[in-house]
Parts: structure tokens; C-alpha cells; sequence
């Protein structure tokens, strides 16, 4: 079974854990697409048996695009193992083996750079603690999504399914979406569009890594600014008001 942890379409999280639980037996590989999860929402491989998370470093992480990171159980080891062949050559596992193991035996030249930024950015994870991540994570989310709300916008995810590292938000009227997301740029903030049938309708608004509150207070400025320019209606300081009574200055 292939699951995306969060969607970055609809911002839908998927149970996961409960997934988990239900493939316990059935004898199925479970893989957890985790690109916008992995480092900022719990993610527990032994735990839910997990066998395949394939991640990426430039979301949660905060580390420059340019990497797959791919972390494998030992049922999913032994399946590759049982394949006498697979039609790749650099992806294939089998020959990355000796590399972890023996750097020095690389047969190509890696992304010597990428890789020392990962390791950086792993270390950051490490010192800040994995759960106090995950709950900054979630109150950050909570402190955003309640600005927005503030500021007169809507949220397309239904509320049990929100991630805490992504939102997908719903203009409110009179508000075009092109106009908003250059001048929001000029304000020194980039969001992206909806995709496919949502395009025009909503923004994308990222919310992992390494994000500070500072930084939450800058874009939710930079919000306000753009709104202001649009001729919307909204209370002045309405959005960072809201944010800090979650997050604090």
C-alpha cells in the first residue's frame, strides 16, 4: 500500500498510524510518501509498520532541494534482496550499500554538498528534540490558520484532516488570485497556486522547517499589507494580533 502522509494539493494528512494498524498482517509493504511530513509531523516507522518512507530535505527538514532520502525497514530490504534485478542503475539500492557503508566506493559522484546540508539540517531536528518539533509545528499551524481566519480567509481542508505543516486557503470575495500572490511577492512573501481544479480558487502557504515566530509575524504583516493594497476589509494588526495570542511574541 502507497500512502502521500500530506497532500500538497488539499493539505489533507492522511492517518497514517491508522493505516498502519489495519495492514498489520496482511502480509503488504506499506510506503509513506512523506515530503511534506517527514521532520515536521510524527512519523513513527517501527511504531505503525512502516516499511518505505521516501522524504525529500528542502520542506520540513529546511535543507536546499536536491535530495531523495529514501529510509527502508528490514521487510522492505529483503523483498529488494529477493529481486534478481531492477531496471535503474543509480537508484538502485543494492548499490548504495556499499557506499553508506564505505564512502570511498562511490561509484559516481554524489551530491557531496546537499548531503553535508542534510546533515546539518539533521542535526538542528536532533538538538531542537523531535517532539517539541512536532508541537511547534502543530502551534504554529494553529496560530497561522487562526490569523487567516481573521483576516476573512477560509480554509478548503476540513478540520480533521488539516496538516500542521501545509494550509490550503480559500479566498475570500473579491479577491483574485494572481494579483494577490505578485503583490504578496512584492511584500517579500511567495505562496503558491492551487492546482488543477483549484487553480485560481486558493493559495498554498507552507509552514515547516525551521520557521520562527518572527518569520510568522513578517508574512502575516506582509498579508495584512497586501489585503490593504486590494482595498479589502479587515481590522488593522487583526491577523499578527490573533497569531501572538497563540504563539506569543
Amino acid at each position: 500500500m502507497v500512502s502521500t502522509h500530506v497532500d500538497t494539493q488539499t493539505g489533507v494528512c492522511a492517518p497514517v498510524r491508522e493505516y498502519g494498524e489495519i495492514l498489520k498482517g496482511a502480509g503488504a509493504l506499506f510506503i509513506v510518501d512523506g515530503v511534506c511530513a517527514t521532520g515536521g509531523i510524527e512519523e513513527r516507522m517501527d511504531d505503525w509498520g512502516i516499511d518505505v518512507v521516501l522524504t525529500a530535505a528542502q520542506k520540513c527538514f529546511g535543507a536546499p532541494p536536491g535530495l531523495a532520502i529514501l529510509v527502508l525497514s528490514d521487510r522492505a530490504m529483503d523483498k529488494r534482496r529477493r529481486l534478481t534485478a531492477i531496471p535503474a542503475y543509480y537508484s538502485d539500492l543494492m548499490r548504495w550499500l556499499p557506499v553508506m557503508k564505505e564512502p570511498t566506493r562511490y561509484f559516481s559522484t554524489p551530491c557531496v554538498n546537499e548531503m553535508r546540508a542534510f546533515h546539518e539540517s539533521t542535526v538542528i531536528v536532533l538538538e531542537e528534540g523531535p517532539e517539541r518539533r512536532f508541537l511547534r509545528h502543530a502551534r504554529s499551524a494553529r496560530a497561522i490558520r487562526a490569523a487567516l481566519r481573521a483576516l476573512g480567509f477560509g480554509l478548503f481542508t476540513r478540520e480533521p484532516y488539516l496538516a500542521d505543516t501545509l494550509s490550503v486557503v480559500n479566498y475570500p470575495p473579491g479577491i483574485e488570485d494572481q494579483r494577490f500572490r505578485s503583490l504578496l511577492d512584492e511584500n517579500g512573501v511567495v505562496v503558491a497556486g492551487g492546482l488543477a481544479g483549484l487553480a485560481g480558487k486558493v493559495f498554498r502557504l507552507g509552514h515547516m522547517g525551521n520557521l520562527s515566530n518572527a518569520q510568522i509575524a513578517f508574512a502575516l504583516g506582509a498579508l495584512e499589507k497586501t489585503l490593504a493594497a486590494l482595498g479589502a476589509n479587515f481590522e488593522d494588526g487583526a491577523g499578527v494580533g490573533a497569531a501572538r495570542a497563540i504563539i506569543g511574541e
